[in-house]
């Protein structure tokens, strides 16, 4: 005859005792997971937003270099007008140069009026990252060469005239540098190392 087993009985206990040793790490890991995910969420979305400041920064950085390149621009053409009356003052005749600085000062004060417009919008931009101090004297040489008009009488002064627009050209062209600098740092600042 055949002994028939009896299955065991399962209580309650035994059966909650079961249930934990399986579903407990499932849920601790169903847990982990949820935390996990949104925190990477959360470094998702501060990298995007990152990413999305830096672009914005470039793109006004760009804007605000695209407008001292055109700047620059009318200074070079200014530069070369100035090159050009140079060469005629120091090759020419008598007559040839008094001509040349004649056609030269026309151009000039042509190209010296949105030079000079650009000026207040200079300082004022100096002014605005602390830089009106450091270039004090550079600024009110640039201002007096713009607000007297070039009259000129002998050799002698039109040369000077020239040494002065080289001179205040240059200086404009430092401000820019520096101006565009400042801006730089303080846009792309805290994507810069400290070590730089």
């Amino acid at each position: 005859m055949q002994t028939q087993q009896i299955p065991p009985t399962v209580s309650w206990v035994s059966f909650a005792i079961e249930a934990v040793k399986i579903l407990g790490p499932a849920t601790l890991a169903l847990c982990g997971s949820w935390i996990a995910l949104r925190y990477q969420r959360k470094l998702k979305e501060v990298e995007i937003d990152a990413g999305i400041r830096l672009k914005a920064r470039e793109l006004m950085f760009e804007a605000y270099q695209q407008r001292l390149n055109s700047e620059t621009t009318e200074l070079k053409e200014l530069s070369r007008t100035l090159q050009a009356l140079q060469l005629k003052l120091e090759f020419g005749t008598g007559s040839e140069q008094m001509e040349a600085f004649h056609k030269a000062a026309a151009a000039i004060t042509g190209l010296m009026s949105p030079v000079l417009s650009s000026v207040g919008n200079l300082e004022q931009e100096l002014a605005a990252v602390g830089l009106t101090e450091r270039f004090h004297s550079q600024l009110g040489f640039v201002k007096g060469i713009l607000s007297q008009p070039p009259n000129v009488n002998s050799i002698e002064e039109a040369q000077a005239f020239a040494r002065n627009t080289f001179t205040m050209v240059s200086h404009f062209a430092v401000m820019n540098q520096a101006l565009l600098d400042k801006k730089r740092d303080s846009l792309f600042e805290e994507y810069l190392p400290k070590s730089i």
